[in-house]
């Protein structure tokens, strides 16, 4: 009996070094924080976060397409899907959405199943360049509208989040 408590508090010890570990590992921004994704996520570098500077963002594989924007028109878009960004950071199976928060506090919600299905990006780049704050950046959300065009319904032009400094995962 008293082998398989040693045994146990070794197997805790043992974990709480490894998390440890792991959290000392963790990417630190450089440069000011563009973006934190919080909630339900398995790497952290801060107080249950993950904060993330302009570099840390470029430096996930980037993807770029034609965007019907519905504010700005066609564009051709450059960034991070949404579903890369959540993988790099570890949420869990149970996920049911992400909350984009913005710099004025509005919150879209997004299905999980959804930006799993689909390519949701969030910009970073128009094609000239970084998305300025007037276009909605440094980031902002776009839907695929152009190669998915039932999204639409799902995602109707008024949840286009622009300036998204939190991504918030949630059950």
């Amino acid at each position: 009996m008293k082998a398989h408590v040693r045994l146990i508090a070794v197997m805790l010890i043992v974990g709480v070094l490894a998390v440890s570990a792991v959290a000392k590992d963790a990417p630190q921004p450089a440069g000011d924080v563009t973006l934190t994704v919080t909630g339900s996520i398995a790497l952290t570098n801060g107080e249950g976060a993950f904060a993330m500077d302009e570099a840390m963002l470029r430096a996930l594989p980037q993807v770029e397409y034609l965007v019907a924007d519905p504010w700005m028109g066609d564009n051709t878009y450059g960034g991070v899907l949404l579903s890369t960004l959540l993988e790099y950071v570890g949420f869990p199976a149970g996920a049911s959405q992400v909350v984009l928060v913005c710099n004025d506090e509005a919150e879209f919600a997004i299905a999980v199943a959804d930006l799993l299905a689909y390519p949701i990006m969030l910009v970073m780049d128009d094609a000239d360049g970084a998305l300025l704050a007037s276009l909605g950046g440094p980031i902002k959300v776009a839907y695929p509208y152009n190669a998915y065009p039932e999204i639409e319904d799902i995602y109707p032009p008024e949840n286009w989040a622009w300036w998204v400094v939190e991504v918030r995962v949630e059950y």
